[in-house]
């Protein structure tokens, strides 16, 4: 009788433990957002968060969604084309999309709107197609990266950096950033790093 009472004790705080690791490993904080839900459509690039908790997300349909924690907005871009990026740098939400990149800014009412900085380049630099990465560099400046070009941006002055000019029939994939450092990968020929 007593190892009949052991087994049982051991099969019930067995199956009482298993399903307390069940529920602990279900992942309750993850939530599904419907493309209904925000209203855009349903590729999203990028995302990042303000100091409010705020997430911001890159959309293809040329708006950044806003989610505040219970609600989405939309925030139109002067593009219909996708919106690649977006970065939360000095207070401010930076945006790249086809041949347009800038931030958001409050407007008279309080709402955000779209600053657009690649409007102050010379006109035959407007062309550079879309708009990936966006960092902030050691010295403070913007860093903007196409796969064509880089445009680093401070003082309200800009640094345009040419893959052509470098590496013929090349193309800046991807960029990150490491404590402050960015670095590139260019096709075909390795990662690089930003001085």
């Amino acid at each position: 009788m007593k190892k009949l009472l052991i087994l049982v004790f051991l099969a019930l705080f067995g199956t009482i433990y298993a399903q307390e690791i069940k529920q602990i490993g279900s992942l309750p904080f993850i939530k599904y957002f419907s493309q209904k839900e925000y209203k855009a459509a349903p590729r999203n690039w990028s995302a990042t968060q303000d100091a409010l908790g705020n997430i911001y997300v890159a959309n293809d349909n040329g708006s950044v969604l806003v989610y505040d924690g219970s609600n989405w907005t939309t925030i139109k871009i002067s593009t219909n084309s996708p919106i690649r990026s977006v970065n939360f740098i000095n207070n401010k939400i930076f945006i790249g999309g086809y041949n347009t990149f800038g931030f958001l800014k409050p407007n008279s009412n309080g709402q955000l709107s779209y600053l657009n900085l690649s409007n102050e380049l010379p006109k035959d630099s407007r062309e550079f197609q879309d708009i990936w990465d966006i960092f902030q560099t050691k010295d403070s400046s913007l860093f903007f990266q196409s796969f064509e070009k880089i445009f680093i941006y401070k003082n309200k002055k800009f640094k345009t950096i040419k893959i052509d000019d470098i590496f013929p029939q090349g193309l800046f994939l991807i960029s990150f950033q490491v404590n402050k450092e960015i670095y590139t990968y260019v096709k075909y020929k390795g990662i690089y790093k930003l001085t």
